[in-house]
């Protein structure tokens, strides 16, 4: 999923971001993804400042059951080419 950053907020006990995606099926709209804890996000690599409002991020995420927008992050890929992948401690 490729979209424009809106919210960023790394915290326990998971993080989040709000991306602002387009498609041609359904428009501009707002998704709500959730992802791993900030100490996680800190030993991928992440630092504050990594990811800012209004970048254009790439998410790889495990999807919902329901298939409802959003889903769990697993990685994402910066505007600048940053890879940040996520596994179990």
């Amino acid at each position: 999923v490729e979209g424009v950053v809106k919210e960023i907020n790394i915290r326990n006990p998971h993080s989040e971001i709000i991306l602002e995606v387009t498609d041609a099926e359904r428009g501009t709209r707002d998704i709500e993804f959730e992802g791993m804890s900030a100490s996680i996000f800190y030993r991928a690599g992440y630092t504050i400042g990594s990811v800012n409002q209004e970048d254009v991020i790439k998410l790889m995420i495990a999807p919902r059951h329901d298939s409802s927008d959003g889903g769990f992050v697993m990685s994402f890929i910066t505007a600048n080419g940053e890879n940040f992948g996520f596994r179990r401690p």
